[in-house]
């Protein structure tokens, strides 16, 4: 198993509920419902990036449940851009998303 390969899995297996977080009915309801993400590049950074923005808050989650999240749902190649990520860093919602976002912004693959 390579780094980003752990570091995924240790990240998909951290709880990814808020412990204090009230919400009404309707959130909660879509709480339930949402289904989780992957990014495998079939569609652009932007539209992701747009998706999770959603997804992250209808799910109220804090900067490290969405960043363990983000990670998770790297799948294939994608989740290699992780390797260039220091270690101290993984963790970190701002650089993530900004490795991400040099690697893929404006990319489309089909």
């Amino acid at each position: 198993m390579g780094r980003s390969d752990e570091i995924v899995k240790r990240l998909s297996d951290l709880d990814i509920r808020p412990d204090n977080f009230s919400v009404s009915s309707e959130v909660m309801h879509s709480r339930q419902t949402v289904k989780p993400l992957t990014f495998e590049r079939q569609t652009s950074w932007t539209v992701f990036k747009i998706q999770s923005d959603v997804v992250n808050f209808i799910k109220g989650w804090t900067d490290i449940l969405k960043v363990s999240q983000l990670v998770a749902c790297l799948r294939g190649s994608v989740a290699e851009v992780l390797q260039d990520v220091p270690g101290n860093k993984v963790t970190d919602l701002t650089t993530i998303e900004k490795a991400l976002e040099y690697r893929f912004e404006d990319s489309h693959f089909t």
